[in-house]
Formats: C-alpha cells, sequence, structure tokens
C-alpha cells in the first residue's frame, strides 16, 4: 500500500508563522476523548470534583514548578474539559543567562540550541501527559484526553477580563454548554432528523 502524506498527516490547528513561545496569554481548552465526564459533577451552578478532577487540579498547580516562565490564570476543570488561561512570561533569570550552544569548531562560532523558553505546545503536553498517567494509576486505565487542544490568544486587558468571566461561569451554564453530553445527544439528534 502506497503511503499518502496527505491522508495520514493530521492537520495543525494552530496559527501558521506564530511563534508559541513568545511571551503572551493564552486561553486553553482541552477536553476528553469522546467527551467523557470524568473529572466530577456539576452541581447546583458549582463544579464538585471527584478524584480524578483533583488530580487535574493537582497537575494545573504544579505546572510552574516545571515552567519557571509560566503564570497561571483563571481555570475551570468541567466533567468533560478544562478551560484555562496560561501566561508564557519571560522570567528575569531566564533573560539573564548566556545562551547555552555548541562549539562549532570549523568557523570558530556558537551554534545556539534550542529556544530557552517553552512553547504553548510543550505545557500543554507535560500537563495531559502527567494528569493521564496519575488518573492511570489510580485505577482509571481507559481515561483518554482527546489528541489535540484549542487555545485563543488573548491580546486585550477587555478579552481577558471577558475570557475570565467566561471560564468562572462555565459550572453555572453547563445546562447549556456545549460540551454538555445532553446537550450533544440534542444537537446529534436534531441533525439525524433533518
Amino acid at each position: 500500500m502506497h503511503y499518502d502524506h496527505n491522508s495520514h498527516h493530521r492537520k495543525s490547528i494552530r496559527l501558521n508563522d506564530y511563534d508559541y513561545s513568545q511571551e503572551g496569554i493564552y486561553f486553553v481548552t482541552i477536553c476528553t476523548k469522546n467527551m467523557e465526564c470524568v473529572f466530577g459533577d456539576v452541581v447546583d451552578g458549582e463544579m464538585v470534583l471527584n478524584e480524578y478532577g483533583e488530580i487535574v487540579k493537582h497537575c494545573w498547580y504544579d505546572l510552574p514548578k516545571h515552567f519557571p516562565n509560566v503564570a497561571l490564570d483563571e481555570h475551570i476543570i468541567m466533567p468533560n474539559h478544562f478551560h484555562a488561561i496560561v501566561k508564557i512570561i519571560r522570567c528575569r533569570g531566564l533573560i539573564n543567562q548566556t545562551p547555552t550552544g555548541n562549539h562549532n569548531q570549523t568557523n570558530n562560532k556558537w551554534i545556539l540550541q534550542k529556544n530557552p523558553f517553552v512553547t504553548l505546545g510543550k505545557i500543554v503536553r507535560t500537563f495531559k501527559s502527567k494528569s493521564s498517567y496519575l488518573i492511570h494509576n489510580n485505577n482509571r486505565l481507559i481515561f483518554r484526553w482527546q489528541r489535540n487542544y484549542y487555545d485563543r490568544i488573548i491580546l486585550s486587558e477587555a478579552e481577558l477580563y471577558f475570557t475570565q468571566e467566561y471560564i468562572k461561569d462555565n459550572p453555572a451554564n453547563w445546562g447549556f454548554d456545549r460540551n454538555n453530553p445532553k446537550n450533544i445527544q440534542d444537537i446529534f439528534r436534531q441533525q439525524t432528523q433533518r
């Protein structure tokens, strides 16, 4: 069988030519595979985390220990998805470090290694892999995150404020949330009846 690069290569949903390691504020949404409700329940407009939701919360708060140029902002763990605002900042300690690299014997120049700052993708991968590992070790062997994640670059103070409010209001709006399995079933039923 002939290998077709176009059919076997997943298309990226990241912005082309955008440097996701640069300083910025990012709104991230990560969903569970098949929108399975794993992390708890919404009760009277409030999210009540179960043991798996607590693991996700721990992994979120643990991120700055691994990435000194990451600051955490508003977040919410919902039954089947996670919303968060991540700030990539330039830490003073990293800015003032001498670049690392390999000395090139031929032309006597330094070749810089990878950017010392992390990318949004690396932050999300670390969060997903650590939380998955800990949930699996807690006897939830079938748990999986969705393969990718959604992001939006926050460009203004007003947009940051509205995103923070959206995140805070997520549990109260769960009944209308498109990620709510009840609503997903209703949308599917409406589409099949056409």
